[in-house]
């Protein structure tokens, strides 16, 4: 047995040497693995030396980048000389300010096996904010003080100062780690986490694909009109006749798009490089593919390839194939690309890979600037331009399918056909069995529509002050239960007290007294993955695709529609999966729909649920769970308190 084990570590680590990752990474294989991020600001099109010193880059017409002659303490730093792009932080070729971890953007990935000890010790080294890092995915059993969520497990780590997070890799899977500040993520402090089962042996790559602002995010939080506490001027904010819709109707965000990156590359009305993932011809292989934006969804697909998807948010599901899947910020995916056996396909050197954000367009839009593309290209072919085409789905004979729509379809015209995340199945019959024999100990309804802006039942939330240890009550404001009842806007620290060991069936609905279509919002539960039951879309004119109403198994229980409960129309009972479901710890929650989730309360702490629109959650769309304060079990070591002064 010990021969096998080593025997495929070897094997393992010889086909990571001939494959080459689109991100830094070493498997760790040891019980426990420690790591040290270092955390700082930065410059797009900067390139620096092995001495350390950095010199801006210029880039030209061609995509070639040349050292900027420039004035320094040392004298001149550079001579036009050409760079390779893999060694500039390129960005989409706009020069701004970002976070990054290690001098690395996206920081380093960090591999580890399932149940090995994870000791990672993060400096700040920047020069005027604070920073912490959630690691996303991770349940953080009993270990709550390391979920690095800002003034909820811990006190922000101070300039020049470091924490070290300490936890168990669990679950195994795709997951990641990003700043848990306002929204740092959004400025590039992001980076993967991948947890193996056993040592890997089939090749995989990270794929991590995010929309891209040419201001620092702190920007957007000081001029929006939205934002909690004050209200800014508003000049982030584009009119809403002008912002940009999905078919169904629904906005898909406030805010002027700019760009998008895969794995920190892409281009803005330039030639800066793409993202180049070379592989061996017919070679199987993986990717990781990680939403690691902060505000949109992107359609995921590679010419000539058909997607087979066999894990979402570290879960396995019964294998099956997609044209392309719809990837929402935090979700995560494990995906094996299939060559498509086409004439036009054969022996194709290189091809693209294609992350479209869901806007409404016309036929012909098929290489629209604001999407971003990055490159297979096999071993054994030219390093030219791809030349492969995009799928036209409405000249197939048979439909496209497309995963995770939070729709329930495209226009007829689009041949297109949709699958939610519900209709996956996991590929253990009763995964979670001890969520699935048994009716929920509570039933509770949470409803994320717009109706008095980003908020949960019309209560925005408000950070506490402090950390939860030690616990004070000062430190935050509860919501006040004769203010926030009805139709009352609320900013407080919105708690929900959960007992240990229940099962707990939450209905997340995404309705408005508003007779528009609002957005589909992607909520994230920390410290736990709960089981998907079941789903409920708006209904929709199937010539447009337009919503034309929210579903009926839900109604408004008062007049803004603060709260939400089951209509007269499931009084008979709704369609649940209680037998395979998938598990996930991120989920879009559809504009004019619902979901019903499940999770069990087996892990004490103060559990984050928010969505992971990095604006929305700035604005107070969030609340904790409450999981048997009791049981929470003291931090262990040096832990900063956040004391007042």
């Amino acid at each position: 047995m010990f021969k096998l084990h080593l025997i495929l570590i070897l094997v393992g680590l010889c086909l990571m040497v001939l494959s080459t990752r689109a991100a830094s990474s070493d498997v760790c294989l040891h019980d426990v693995c420690h790591f040290h991020l270092n955390v700082r600001h930065h410059r797009t099109m900067t390139y620096t030396g092995s001495d350390g010193k950095s010199v801006p880059v210029t880039l030209e017409e061609n995509g070639d980048m040349r050292l900027m002659t420039t004035w320094s303490y040392f004298g001149n730093a550079a001579n036009g000389s050409l760079v390779k792009p893999d060694d500039v932080i390129t960005g989409d070729g706009v020069v701004r300010r970002i976070i990054v971890a290690n001098g690395e953007f996206p920081g380093p990935t960090l591999e580890v096996l399932e149940g090995a000890k994870v000791v990672v010790k993060v400096t700040n080294m920047m020069t005027s904010e604070v920073v912490s890092i959630h690691w996303h995915g991770m349940h953080m059993t009993d270990n709550m003080w390391a979920d690095g969520s800002a003034y909820i497990s811990q006190c922000p780590i101070l300039p020049r100062q470091s924490f070290t997070y300490t936890f168990i890799a669990d679950p195994a899977g795709t997951h990641w780690y990003h700043g848990h500040v306002t929204t740092q993520l959004a400025d590039g402090l992001y980076g993967a986490l991948i947890v193996h089962k056993r040592p890997p042996v089939t090749p995989s790559r990270v794929l991590m694909v995010a929309n891209w602002f040419h201001e620092d995010y702190i920007t957007f939080d000081v001029e929006s009109p939205y934002r909690q506490g004050w209200k800014g001027v508003g000049d982030v904010v584009v009119d809403t006749a002008l912002r940009d819709y999905a078919h169904d109707g629904t906005e898909l965000n406030a805010m002027r798009y700019k760009s998008a990156l895969i794995n920190g590359k892409g281009r803005f009305e330039n030639n800066a490089p793409w993202t180049t993932y070379t592989i061996l011809q017919d070679e199987k292989m993986k990717f990781h593919v990680i939403n690691t934006g902060g505000e949109y969804a992107f359609r995921l697909s590679i010419d000539c390839h058909h997607l087979k998807v066999v894990a979402t948010d570290g879960f396995d599901i019964r294998p099956i194939r997609f044209q392309s899947i719809i990837v929402f910020p935090g979700e995560t995916y494990d995906v094996v690309p299939l060559r498509q056996s086409k004439a036009s396909c054969h022996r194709l050197a290189n091809s693209w890979i294609r992350a479209e954000r869901l806007k409404e367009r016309s036929p012909d839009d098929d290489d629209k600037t604001d999407d971003v593309k990055a490159v297979i290209k096999f071993s054994d072919g030219n390093s030219d331009i791809p030349t492969s085409k995009k799928e036209n789905c409405r000249t197939r004979k048979h439909p496209c399918k497309v995963l995770n729509c939070p729709f329930r379809g495209y226009p007829e015209q689009e041949n297109i056909h949709c699958f939610s995340i519900a209709d996956l199945k996991a590929d253990v019959h009763g995964n979670g069995s001890d969520l699935l024999i048994t009716e929920p100990d509570e039933e509770i309804f949470l409803n994320v529509g717009f109706n008095v802006g980003s908020s949960i039942n019309c209560r925005m939330f408000e950070n506490p002050r402090a950390p939860f240890y030690p616990h004070d009550k000062r430190n935050y404001n509860t919501c006040d239960e004769k203010a926030c009842t009805d139709n009352n806007y609320c900013l407080c620290s919105n708690i929900i007290d959960l007992p240990l060991n229940a099962t707990i069936q939450l209905v997340v609905t995404d309705y408005s007294f508003k007779p528009w279509p609002q957005t589909h919002h992607p909520f994230h539960l920390h410290g736990h993955s709960f089981a998907l039951l079941g789903m409920g879309f708006a209904s929709l004119d199937k010539s447009s695709g337009r919503m034309l109403s929210q579903n009926e198994n839900v109604e408004c229980l008062t007049e803004d529609c603060c709260q939400t409960r089951w209509s007269e129309v499931a009084s008979s009972g709704v369609d649940l999966n209680v037998t395979n479901p998938p598990m996930k710890n991120t989920l879009a929650i559809p504009s004019g729909g619902y979901a019903v989730i499940r999770f069990r309360t087996n892990n004490p702490g103060w559990w984050l649920f928010h969505c992971h629109h990095a604006s929305h959650f700035m604005e107070g769309m969030s609340l904790l769970f409450s999981v048997s304060p009791d049981s929470v079990k003291d931090p262990v070591g040096k832990f900063n308190i956040c004391p007042e002064f």
